[in-house]
């Protein structure tokens, strides 16, 4: 079996993409973190107080990569485990254009325990409202407390619940205006027609829908001749998830409805269709907003820009959130927040995160996989990473050719605005990745997008860009060449790049801007009658073949520095890498009793700091350990039951017991590894005290043999060994203690392993009452209190 070792892992992730459900680490310090945190406190704050209370939209806006989902993610989670005020989350991702898809998909994750649930509080709420207007009945209200005290109010009839519920009913009606929805609803208690009403309200098709007093299907509308059948489904799958939107209301309940891939909502080529489009998205909007629901909506940038202005304006700000984009200090705080996690690993020096800011764009996606490889070169020690080691993990993740595709994407939005486009054009054996025609056919700029992988690439790039430059000067004079460089460049190659043309690092947030300003300063340039002008950012004629000569000069000089350079830096890294990290990792397996321990106390202090994931990681990787070197069943059990408790607490059960009892199972555990003394060191190891008893009657034997040869000349019996007939001979004495020597080492030994086994017993018991109270915990609390404090 393979060694456990923890910085063998690679913390940071492959493939770097989130889906919604799956835990992540997060980074919270980021400024679009702070952001979306704000409008969550805030939501949160103002619901606790019906008066302050409020419903909104608001947009993320980010490209791929830049981590909306994670984002999403994080809100619901952070919903889920608010202390004081809790509710429910509830995502859906655009898979179609159809509106009803995504509204079904979000109803979909409400199961029917829930909206039971969420009926009783708002029943219990309107029962406490209901005995405060009078002064006699004002004191029921402190039995309120649970579904358990509305039956025994019925019952003694101070409230009707049968009452209770067609006000309810009335109130949802009234503010959705969805009778028949409404009614629905409230009919999925029931025991006989429950389910089938929780079917029809999320989407599902029933069979018999008389049976539940209604003559369709939800999202199968008939058309009335003046509506489409279509349209009026999408409105009325808006209108059932505006009615549970105005249930959570009425239990006190916050709901976070979270829409992922707005693009894909968008993505029609109908005019009509993405007007339509538009209209429900503003429905969505104004309806589940006046029931107090808050909406995060999550789109690429182009999604944004293609939504009307009117439909902005129902969001609780015009302008998104913007997510990713990472500044040079965020992109540390986010390799910080994957390093931290294990504390013995080396960090990423100031020149290397400035590097990978540069190679990532600022996207986390692209930061974590350069990050992801750049730990597999360098063996775990981060320390090691320069820049080649950075460019060549940015050239095995494909962040370079990404951003590189980026950029040619936005060239295609922009170009056609200045004129005609031509793509892919082979120049001197180079490729011009895009050229712009005017009306009458003429070249007025060409576009090379240069990507640097490596020290060397970079310089060959440079030499591309030279190549296409002369062709320009012969056959394109009146052009102008665009260079938009993708990843590192250095001072130097950009300093050469920059004596025969302007290049433009390429850059999410501002590429787009540059390059229209660029555009417009080509295409608006005055030119002389009869005069071919010079291009603004290229020499003079006279100077141009001069300069190019003495480039390329340059550019085999760097080449051939930056080769003897690579070549020495391969050789010591080659030499070094493995030698720097194998202390590291070896550092760090838990293959021996001590290493368990050491882990021990770092889960001692993870349990003091309160950081329950890193609980679960550190007793994991002991379990593995555990399973992979040492063969503890007691420490197995230990382990298993821990994170039981964490499971427990995680379901926020709060106990207080349950922190107490993980310190005791710590200490447990740590008794379980210590090595026994006395004589519980022999009942580890029987196989020695088997060999020493039996070396005891063997000399036992062989001392009554000489024994009884020297009284006789002749063997006599046995007992005459043991009744001393030589008192004051010590040999004839010797049969005789080793045989009680014998005796008593079998008595201790019997003895030491009864008691021993009666503990073990009452351990096993102790963790058997421990288990169980993990279980009755979790099965005593009353639901409503456990998920809904504010209840």
């Amino acid at each position: 079996m393979t060694a456990v070792s923890i910085p063998a892992s690679n913390p940071f992730p492959a493939e770097a993409f989130a889906t919604y459900g799956t835990a992540g680490i997060t980074c919270v310090s980021l400024k679009y973190m702070l952001s979306v945190q704000r409008e969550l406190n805030q939501y949160l704050t103002a619901y606790s107080l019906d008066k302050d209370r409020y419903g909104a939209a608001i947009g993320l806006r980010g490209g791929h990569g830049s981590g909306k989902t994670h984002v999403l993610a994080w809100l619901a989670e952070s919903m889920h485990g608010a202390k004081s005020i809790r509710g429910t989350a509830t995502y859906g991702k655009c898979d179609t254009s159809k509106f009803f898809d995504l509204c079904y998909q979000l109803m979909t994750q409400l199961d029917r325990p829930l909206l039971i649930e969420l009926i009783q509080l708002a029943l219990l709420n309107l029962a406490r409202a209901k005995v405060r207007l009078a002064k006699i009945t004002e004191s029921l209200a402190e039995r309120l407390q649970t579904v358990g005290g509305l039956q025994l109010l019925q019952e003694e009839k101070n409230i009707d619940l049968e009452q209770l519920r067609q006000q309810l009913l009335g109130e949802i009606e009234t503010s959705t205006g969805a009778k028949e929805i409404s009614r629905v609803l409230l009919d999925v208690p029931d025991a006989m027609v429950g389910a089938s009403a929780h079917r029809w309200l999320t989407g599902n098709d029933i069979e018999d829908v008389a049976r539940l007093g209604v003559t369709h299907q939800l999202r199968t509308l008939p058309s009335d001749g003046t509506v489409d059948g279509a349209v009026e489904a999408e409105s009325s799958a808006i209108s059932a998830l505006e009615t549970i939107a105005a249930l959570h209301r009425m239990a006190g309940v916050p709901l976070l409805v979270l829409v992922d891939q707005l693009e894909v909502l968008l993505r029609t080529p109908d005019p009509a269709t993405f007007q339509t489009s538009g209209s429900f998205i503003k429905k969505f909007v104004e309806q589940l907003a006046r029931q107090s629901a808050m909406i995060f909506v999550a789109g690429l940038p182009e999604a944004w820009d293609k939504l009307l202005r009117d439909v902005s304006a129902r969001f609780r700000q015009r302008d998104q959130i913007v997510v990713g984009s990472l500044s040079l200090a965020e992109t540390r705080l986010l390799l910080d927040a994957y390093t931290q996690e294990r504390s013995e690993l080396p960090a990423f020096k100031e020149s290397a995160i400035v590097a990978v800011r540069k190679l990532s764009g600022g996207s986390p996606r692209e930061i974590l996989r350069i990050a992801h490889h750049t730990f597999n070169k360098t063996n775990g020690n981060l320390a090691l990473a320069n820049e080649g080691v950075l460019l060549e993990s940015a050239r095995s993740s494909g962040s370079i050719s990404d951003r590189a595709k980026l950029a040619l994407a936005t060239v295609d939005t922009v170009l056609p605005m200045y004129g005609t486009l031509s793509r892919d054009l082979a120049v001197e054996g180079h490729i011009v990745d895009r050229v712009l025609l005017g009306d009458a056919g003429q070249v007025i700029m060409a576009l090379v997008v240069v990507k640097a992988t490596d020290p060397l690439d970079e310089i060959d790039s440079a030499r591309r860009v030279q190549d296409v430059q002369r062709y320009r000067e012969d056959h394109w004079k009146q052009a102008e060449l665009l260079v938009v460089t993708v990843g590192y460049s250095s001072a130097e190659v950009h300093s050469i790049l920059g004596e025969t043309s302007l290049p433009i690092a390429f850059n999410e947030k501002t590429f787009e801007g540059e390059l229209r300003t660029r555009l417009v300063a080509i295409t608006n340039k005055p030119k002389a009658p009869g005069a071919v002008p010079a291009p603004t950012t290229t020499p003079t004629d006279s100077h141009l073949a001069q300069t190019l000569s003495e480039i390329s000069a340059r550019l085999r000089e760097l080449e051939q520095r930056r080769s003897e350079e690579s070549a020495r830096i391969q050789e010591r890294f080659a030499h070094h890498a493995d030698k720097l990290a194998a202390p590291l990792i070896a550092e760090n397996q838990l293959t021996t009793r001590r290493e368990v321990l050491d882990a021990l106390y770092l889960l001692e202090e993870a349990l003091r700091d309160g950081g329950s994931g890193q609980e679960r990681k550190l007793v994991r990787s002991i379990l593995v350990a555990n399973e992979a070197y040492l063969h503890n069943s007691t420490l197995d059990d230990l382990g298993e039951l821990y994170l039981e408790t964490i499971a427990l607490e995680q379901l926020n059960y709060e106990d207080p017991d349950m922190r107490s009892s993980r310190h005791n199972l710590i200490q447990s555990m740590r008794d379980s590894l210590r090595r026994p003394s006395g004589f519980r060191s022999w009942l580890d190891e029987p196989r020695r005290f088997a060999i020493l008893l039996l070396g005891l009657f063997g000399a036992f034997l062989a001392t009554g043999l000489v024994s009884a040869y020297r009284q006789g000349k002749e063997l006599v019996s046995v007992p005459q060994w043991l009744f001393l007939p030589y008192p004051n001979d010590f040999i004839s004495a010797l049969p005789f203690l080793f045989f009680a020597l014998a005796a008593v080492l079998l008595y201790a030994y019997t003895s030491v392993w009864f008691f021993e086994r009666m503990r073990r017993a009452r351990y096993q018991k102790r963790l058997i009452d421990l288990r169980l109270k993990v279980q009755e915990r979790a099965t005593k609390v009353p639901t409503i209190r456990r998920n809904y404090p504010q209840a």
